[in-house]
């Protein structure tokens, strides 16, 4: 008589797990590195001399209480001109994001034949969007699409593990 249930061995689940949080940290901080943020203080002149030719204001403050360091107030073309390339560069991380993460759980669900591997690129891929929807909360149209994605792609796991 064969045993209903599934047996699963420890090694088989420790490499799993070891390969998930690997893949996504690897994916995470290697689109970082190949794609880095805009850097606010790249946008906004660090001297008086190039903030007074950027059209701002040099502002030196200093109060009894605290030391206030000098800055330069640009106005709202500067912090538009710095949010636009921030929204831009929140729109192509989420994209590579979806993409590596959809490429990753595929490659988990139908083509590895390695249990323990595709079950660790599966749970991998989802936890890169799963820090795509994470990362983009301030952007919410692209943090929806990711949580979006990962329901479809729960959805369509269940529907292929469904028993016949």
């Amino acid at each position: 008589m064969k045993k209903q249930g599934f047996s699963v061995k420890v090694p088989d689940v420790a490499i799993a797990i070891a390969i998930a949080f690997s893949f996504a940290f690897l994916v995470v901080l290697g689109l970082y590195l190949l794609y880095p943020a805009p850097d606010y203080f790249f946008y906004e002149p660090a001297s008086e001399a190039e903030c007074i030719v950027a059209g701002g204001e040099w502002i030196e403050v200093e109060d009894d209480y605290y030391s206030y360091y000098p800055y330069c107030e640009l106005g709202d073309e500067f912090y538009e001109q710095y949010y636009n390339s921030l929204d831009t560069f929140y729109l192509v991380i989420s994209i590579l994001y979806m993409a590596v993460g959809i490429a990753a759980f595929l490659l988990g669900m139908f083509f590895i034949k390695k249990k323990a591997v595709a079950t660790g690129l599966l749970f991998g891929g989802l936890l890169v969007l799963f820090w795509n929807a994470v990362a983009t909360l301030m952007f919410v149209p692209y943090a929806l699409v990711s949580i979006a994605v990962v329901l479809l792609i729960l959805l369509v796991a269940v529907y292929k593990k469904k028993p016949e």
